[in-house]
């Protein structure tokens, strides 16, 4: 019993001074971006690389609720496939 209640209070000192001790790490942008192989448009057949950039604008719900709602936005760019060379390029089909 000593043996478990030792064994417990070491482990809560490690997550108290891991949570204490490291400092949170610093964003410098708060948009997403990730790039994925996609269909260069609508109706086409031929696949591209995109670079996607989620943009959250941040807006107070109004009412009784101070619940924070996050409103996002997107845009798609067309880059150079060497962007998507560690994802599997799917089959544009014909």
């Amino acid at each position: 019993m000593l043996r478990i209640a030792i064994v417990a209070l070491l482990t809560l000192e490690i997550v108290l001074l891991s949570a204490l001790a490291l400092s949170p790490a610093n964003a410098t942008s708060s948009d997403f971006e990730n790039y994925i192989w996609s269909f260069a448009d609508v109706g086409t057949h031929q696949v591209v690389c995109k670079k996607i950039v989620m943009h959250p604008e941040k807006q107070l719900h109004s009412g009784e609720s101070r619940r924070q709602v996050v409103k996002m936005s997107s845009t798609s760019t067309v880059v150079s496939d060497s962007y998507c060379a560690s994802s599997t390029k799917p089959d544009a089909g014909s």
